[in-house]
């Protein structure tokens, strides 16, 4: 036990994965961990901490389980150009990426982190799985051109790898005009039926003027979004 009288992460992790209850709910694993009952409300939150960073899964009715142990895997995922995924498992080892077809990635995009369910092992080829819950975003902007509408217009992605356009809601736009590269914040990042919305937080220009396509890029690879003055002079002096 730490000073805090709360259990090391690998202790928790040893109980569910010898369980042979299968996942346990929190005041069944305190039992099992000789948990004393006034350290209870900080360890139900130590749980919820081990929930978002991936270590533990919660299924139904309230239960925690090891996420390899009930058919789960927990890793980084790329997008492909065809709009497919791979998500490479934290637990590298000797588990091969699993392939993550365009219809199961739900809202996943390039370089999130998230849990995946195994559906299938396919002989001689990567698993194949499904997105169950994404544990952390990567990409809070999206770099694109600004399509103009009624109640939405829509920034298209430069990058393949984002294969869904952004709704911007009216009002939203920023002043961007048809044909504009802008950089979109993401408010919502949507589902597997819906796209992600978001808001114009700045106008780069028209693809025509000297410079906005070096700062296309440089946005689009998460590089600091303000920049001095003489970065963009250089920039477009570049171009």
């Amino acid at each position: 036990m730490n000073p805090s009288h709360l259990p090391e992460t690998q202790e928790v992790l040893a109980v569910l994965e010898e369980s042979s209850r299968g996942p346990l709910k929190p005041k069944e694993l305190a039992r099992a961990l000789d948990l004393p009952n006034r350290d209870y409300k900080d360890f139900k939150r130590f749980l919820r901490e081990l929930e978002e960073a991936g270590r533990l899964y919660r299924v139904k009715g309230n239960r925690y389980a090891v996420p390899k142990k009930i058919n789960l895997v927990v890793g980084r995922i790329s997008i492909t150009r065809q709009g497919d995924g791979f998500l490479a498992p934290d637990e590298r080892g000797e588990a091969p990426d699993v392939f993550i077809p365009s219809s199961n990635l739900d809202s996943a995009m390039d370089g999130d982190r998230a849990a995946a369910r195994i559906e299938a092992r396919p002989r001689g080829r990567n698993p194949v799985g499904r997105v169950l819950k994404i544990l952390e975003r990567a990409r809070p902007t999206v770099v694109g051109t600004f399509k103009e509408g009624g109640r939405f217009g829509v920034v298209v992605p430069k990058d393949p790898r984002v294969p869904k356009d952004v709704f911007v809601p009216a009002g939203t736009e920023d002043g961007a005009r048809e044909g504009d590269i802008v950089v979109a914040r993401i408010t919502s990042y949507g589902s597997k039926k819906l796209n992600p919305v978001g808001e114009v937080e700045r106008v780069l220009g028209s693809p025509d003027e000297p410079g906005v396509d070096v700062l296309a890029i440089l946005h689009g690879h998460g590089l600091p979004r303000e920049f001095p003055e003489e970065v963009e002079v250089a920039a477009a002096d570049a171009a």
